[in-house]
């Protein structure tokens, strides 16, 4: 064992001797420097922490260009909108974007009013507040027209396939109650089998009621073929409803869209909007409404607003002339039909009578949010040509001025008026 000892200490003494030559040895003082040198150069060193940036947390984000609004923009999860204000918010910190989501079926919580206060007009249901990083791209105008009725025809094939699940349910539904009403009429007969069995002196009204079962289950039963047909015809109805509805709000996406991106009065008064609606830079809101912006991207919360659901609307759109191709964006449209839920006055500043015409629309309240309205919705201008030539379904072409003036005092908002405009 003492020999075994001595030895492991001669190695280890020869092991290092060669280590305690080269660092004594001047000459070779140097060529160790380098060498251990070298060695910590070649130690992998930390790597920074990557800077958590915006990219990162959009995902797929890469477009970081300037949005502004009027602007129409690809949303994350395969949505389209329309960019209605930007700039911040009283519900929390940073800038957001109220966006007008182009979208038939999906709803949100408000129409751009959050917390009672009003950031931007948006249809009920179809408001979105998003951050920047939510934001996808700007779609160019000159491809409108194929993104807008790609989605359209997305949207109608996700209607027809809900509304089928729809029908699925109700037929799963009916079939049980059927099923029942199966067992039910059983049991009645039965029942009616042991009374007749008692008492022959009930035959004939025994036969009276198994006539009228029978009867009431041919009816239900036997006509099967009938049912179908009914119910087919139903859904076509349907069908062909929601196609519709879903092309005119289509159709109006097209024309918000390409009166944005074509229109420099329409522009300068998007943007007017959006500053008459910006907060004020001292008013900070108050702190119990302030939400942290890192939680969610998206606040489309609309639950505490004081009049979201009863809040008037500015203006709907019962028709409008139709260019006759259903593929082609019409930014100038020849004819609109409307009902309006303030006064005229609050609309049209100044109008004049033309005879054989209707009335002249010489000034839009653009400082109004019901002139801004009938401007960014219709693209409806004063000193452009468009005339009212119908209110209330009473044509005032041919009407004098104090007669057109008595028709205009005895409108009633509170329930809205129609008017007709024809672009000449």
């Amino acid at each position: 064992n003492l020999k075994s000892i001595v030895v492991i200490m001669s190695l280890q003494m020869n092991a290092k001797q060669p280590i305690t030559m080269a660092m004594s040895s001047p000459g070779l003082h140097d060529s160790v420097s380098d060498t251990v040198s070298l060695s910590n150069d070649n130690k992998k060193k930390p790597k920074p922490r990557a800077r958590r940036n915006r990219q990162a947390r959009a995902g797929t984000n890469t477009f970081f260009a300037n949005i502004n609004v009027g602007q129409t923009v690809r949303l994350s999860k395969n949505r389209i909108g329309f960019v209605r204000y930007k700039g911040k918010v009283r519900f929390s910190v940073g800038i957001w974007y109220g966006v007008e989501l182009y979208d038939s079926i999906t709803k949100t919580r408000h129409n751009g009013t959050v917390y009672g206060k009003r950031y931007f007009t948006a249809p009920r249901n179809k408001g979105l507040f998003i951050k920047r990083e939510v934001i996808r791209g700007v779609i160019k105008p000159h491809d409108l027209k194929a993104v807008l009725k790609e989605l359209e025809n997305k949207q109608i094939e996700q209607e027809k396939k809900e509304e089928n699940e729809r029908k699925l349910a109700l037929q799963a539904q009916q079939a049980l109650e059927q099923q029942k009403q199966q067992k039910q009429q059983q049991t009645q007969q039965h029942s009616h089998q042991h009374h007749h069995m008692q008492g022959m002196q009930h035959m004939g009204h025994y036969k009276h009621q198994n006539s009228i079962l029978a009867l009431y289950q041919s009816q239900v039963y036997g006509n099967e073929q009938l049912v179908k047909l009914e119910e087919g015809q139903q859904t076509q109805q349907t069908t062909d409803i929601m196609e519709k509805r879903i092309h005119k709000d289509f159709k109006r996406f097209q024309r918000l869209s390409f009166m944005a991106a074509n229109n420099k009065e329409v522009q300068h008064i998007m943007e007017l909007d959006n500053a008459m609606h910006s907060p004020h830079p001292d008013d900070d809101g108050d702190d119990e409404t302030k939400q942290d912006d890192k939680a969610n991207d998206e606040i489309d919360i609309d639950a505490e607003a004081w009049d979201s659901k009863k809040e008037q609307e500015l203006l709907e759109i019962l028709d409008e002339a139709d260019n006759g191709d259903d593929d082609e964006i019409n930014q100038n449209n020849n004819s609109f039909k409307m009902r309006l839920f303030y006064p005229l006055k609050d609309y049209i500043t100044e109008f004049e009578q033309v005879l054989n015409k209707g009335l002249l629309i010489k000034a839009v309240d653009s400082e109004s949010k019901q002139g801004r309205a009938l401007i960014l919705e219709c693209g409806i201008q004063g000193n452009d040509g468009w005339y009212i030539q119908a209110i209330n379904e009473e044509n005032v072409k041919k009407l004098s001025k104090e007669a057109v003036q008595e028709i205009v005092e005895k409108l009633v908002p509170k329930f809205g008026f129609e008017i007709s405009l024809v672009h000449a």
